[in-house]
């Protein structure tokens, strides 16, 4: 589960305390919490629940809400409502969509929203659209500070009177003859421009003074702090998520489908693209792995034939195959499986196993029937039962294997308890049909060989070859065998000596969780300088994207985005989002169309972009949505330091990474607190602000209303609404000195500037501030390329024992 707050304005110091301490402590306490880690970041907080496995998820949920709703008295005034997400892989994102327009790009995100996002939103199986970029309508308030003071006005009034002037409330009923009327006083605002005509007070001269005296009234947009791009065409992203339980390419399918009728309603210079779609790499999964069980039913038909070089035989044996997967097919409807890579991948695996049983009967059947002169039934019921024992032990041996795997705990269990059940279930099946469907059929079918027919047909002459070269085999492992009784020592010290250097060799194969897959779709983040203006983060996004265009001719889409997140969701995927960050991606062609794998594209993207001037740190690392769901956007390799002093674990991580850095194999190594951002810390004299009658509380509030702003109230329009934005106007927020002249309005009602009470210093904050079980945690980590985990991780193990520690 995971709990988001926003907190526009802040710090992520100040939302640390603020916020995220406050939730911690309050949802740290609930039972069957395994693991509390979190991400203070600029306007977010986001803290991930990890409980124990089994739990009821919804039940922790409902004890999640109760402990948000404790807390909630807890957090700043402007702080929005927690909200509690619950991750579910079965939940991930589906599809990406880019749109993009021209003309109709001021009203795209509304376009959007009504006419291509409701109409997926009604489609069987999809839960949500989240609408990612684009611009959102604002009335924004403009105030001229110098005409505020000289009538004698705080900001904050402003914010007061315009909630008090919009409001619609009913005000009872009248009951007028036969007439029983409802009493209603309509006074919200219909029209933008009767916003400036809201009086906001009365000038000593007893006239009235407007809203529009103080400020300016615009029908805007709100401010820009993000770009959306694709195929560098500015426009927005959307994303679609499945509803828990439904099938994946089912939904994809059906958006798709819907995709040309939607289409056609949007306005003629709107363009959509699929930037992004998981049921591709499914299908493509499932369909090769179709095709590799389809060549392994071959493959092993033709083995059986080899060998017993008869078509009869290899029928009787090979009719083993389809009945077993029948069964297993029929199982897994049962209980609710789908035909998933998983399963596949078992059938694959089972299916040379299925033959071993109907081969071992059938073939003692047929030396019954040849060799000791008996009839095909006969042969068939001395031969089944002579086996029985033996046959019935091996196939149980092998579903023993197989069968605690479907007892192992979290994701591991999930992954692999359907191939270790389809296993089962077809050996189970094989097993049945050895001792049923096979001797009734030899029975029937056993056929002998004539000698006349060894000298006619081809094929004849053909199984004569075959037979003389398995008996050629046979005495040479008949000499074999008496060499090795006759040699018991040597078998067995060559025996042992193999055996130790399997265990040698084995040591040396690398080690990792899950082997790299290519995608078809690569996604990297790039970093510029802390405190780098959006502007000029656009401007380096554009030369990424000429970059990508010439370098990537395998591209069908590509995209990028950069700027801040307006969700914060990202952040449970291990991904922060500021002015100075970027998010590129494409989309590739299939893999049969192309040289070069996701991984080496990717690489090469990565070297031609460090090149780039004012590019501080480029991650590449290959993963998906799932991966990483499942690891809360840890890195495949990464290195955890705790410690609350954040000079000092800075400057372990900067030692921890030196040795990363020189790890083969380990690519795009970062520290997850990145250097401090730039800050204007307002130093207030308790002193001088207690004896104007002030407290912190007052100050921090008028300050920030005038240079970040708030929201007034709610301008309703056509059944939607949009904020009423007040602040000062941009050119009384540029210079420091403008905060040392903004005004507080004191109980005694003077204004008084900020610079009578208060200075300001220079200082440096933490862009991410992550925690874990309540301490301060700083990640470094990396991501892999042609090296596998094991080996990386060995070597990462032996340069930190140089390491010292400070103590804490």
């Amino acid at each position: 589960l995971g709990v988001v707050t926003a907190y526009e304005g802040a710090s992520a110091e100040d939302i640390e305390t603020r916020i995220t301490k406050t939730l911690e402590n309050q949802l740290s306490p609930l039972p069957n919490i395994k693991e509390v880690s979190s991400i203070s970041d600029e306007n977010f907080s986001v803290i991930s629940l990890r409980f124990e496995w089994g739990t009821n998820l919804d039940e922790a949920a409902n004890d999640v809400r109760q402990s948000l709703d404790f807390a909630q008295e807890r957090l700043p005034e402007d702080a929005e409502r927690p909200i509690l997400v619950k991750f579910d892989l079965s939940m991930m994102p589906i599809l990406f969509f880019g749109i993009t327009a021209e003309k109709s790009y001021p009203k795209l995100r509304d376009i959007v929203d009504e006419q291509f996002a409701d109409p997926l939103k009604r489609l069987p199986g999809v839960a949500m659209t989240l609408i990612l970029g684009g611009l959102t309508r604002e009335i924004q308030v403009e105030v001229d500070r110098k005409r505020l003071e000289a009538y004698h006005l705080p900001i904050d009034h402003l914010v007061r009177t315009l909630a008090a002037e919009n409001i619609t409330q009913p005000a009872g009923n009248l009951k007028v003859g036969l007439t029983d009327y409802i009493l209603r006083v309509p006074g919200e605002f219909r029209k933008v421009e009767e916003i400036g005509q809201v009086v906001i007070g009365q000038s000593r001269g007893g006239s009235p003074i407007y809203l529009k005296d103080v400020a300016e009234i615009e029908d805007s947009f709100k401010d820009i702090d993000r770009r959306v791009r694709i195929g560098r065409r500015q426009g927005l992203l959307v994303m679609v998520q499945k509803q828990s339980g439904a099938n994946t390419v089912t939904v994809a399918d059906r958006v798709k489908k819907a995709l040309p009728q939607i289409v056609a309603g949007l306005p003629e210079d709107v363009e959509v693209a699929t930037v992004m779609d998981t049921s591709l790499f499914i299908k493509r999964s499932i369909r090769n792995l179709t095709e590799t069980l389809l060549f392994a039913l071959l493959f092993v038909m033709i083995v059986v034939w080899l060998f017993l070089r008869e078509f009869r035989c290899s029928f009787i044996i090979c009719l083993t195959i389809p009945f077993s997967l029948i069964v297993a097919f029929v199982v897994l409807y049962i209980l609710g499986y789908t035909i998933n890579v998983m399963s596949l991948s078992a059938l694959v695996i089972a299916v040379g196993m299925v033959v071993d049983d109907a081969i071992v009967v059938y073939e003692n059947s047929y030396r019954h029937y040849e060799k000791e002169g008996e009839s095909k039934r006969e042969a068939s019921i001395f031969g089944t039962s002579e086996v029985g024992v033996a046959v019935r032990a091996a196939t149980f041996t092998l579903m023993a294997i197989f069968f605690p795997v479907m007892f192992v705990p979290g994701i591991t269990g999930i992954m692999f308890r359907e191939l270790s059940l389809v296993i089962i279930i077809v050996l189970g099946a094989s097993l049945v049909g050895a001792f049923t469907r096979t001797p009734m059929l030899a029975s029937r079918r056993i056929p002998l060989p004539s000698i006349a027919d060894d000298r006619k047909s081809i094929v004849s002459k053909l199984r004569g070859a075959s037979e003389r070269a398995f008996l050629s085999l046979e005495g040479a492992y008949r000499s074999l065998l008496r060499w090795s009784l006759g040699h018991r020592r040597s078998v067995i010290v060559s025996a042992t000596l193999l055996f130790i250097g399997s265990l040698v060799v084995a040591s040396q194969i690398g080690t990792e969780f899950m082997p790299t897959m290519d995608s078809g779709e690569i996604y990297g983040y790039i970093e510029l300088p802390t405190g780098t203006r959006i502007e000029k983060t656009d401007q380096v996004m554009s030369r990424i994207e000429s970059l990508m265009e010439a370098g990537i001719p395998e591209a069908e889409v590509i995209f990028a985005r950069s700027g801040v997140s307006e969700s914060g969701v990202g952040a449970f995927m291990g991904r922060r989002s500021d002015v100075n960050t970027i998010l590129v991606g494409a989309r590739l062609v299939p893999k049969g169309e192309r040289e070069r794998s996701d991984a080496d594209v990717a690489q090469d993207l990565r070297r031609q972009i460090g090149a780039l001037p004012g590019v501080k740190t480029i991650d590449f690392t290959q993963d998906d949505f799932m991966q990483r769901m499942m690891t809360g956007g840890v890195k495949p390799v990464q290195v955890e330091i705790y410690g609350d002093d954040i000079a000092a674990t800075d400057s372990v991580a900067l030692k921890v990474r030196e040795i990363l850095d020189k790890v083969p194999g380990l690519t795009d190594v970062i520290i997850s607190r990145q250097p401090g951002k730039p800050e204007l810390w307002l130093e207030v004299d308790r002193e001088k602000a207690a004896s104007l009658g002030l407290n912190m509380s007052q100050i921090s509030n008028a300050v920030r209303t005038q240079f970040y702003g708030k929201t007034a109230t709610q301008y309703r329009e056509g059944g939607e609404e949009y904020d009423t934005f007040v602040r000062l106007r941009e050119q009384d927020r540029t210079s420091r000195d403008d905060v040392l002249n903004a005004v507080v309005m004191t109980p005694f009602g003077e204004l008084v500037p900020v610079r009578n009470f208060a200075t300001i210093r220079e200082e440096m904050g933490p862009l991410t501030i992550q925690r874990k079980d309540q301490i301060r945690v700083v990640n470094v980590g990396g991501g892999l390329y042609r090296r596998s985990l094991g080996d990386v991780v060995g070597d990462i193990k032996e340069g930190l024992k140089e390491i010292q520690t400070p103590p804490g």
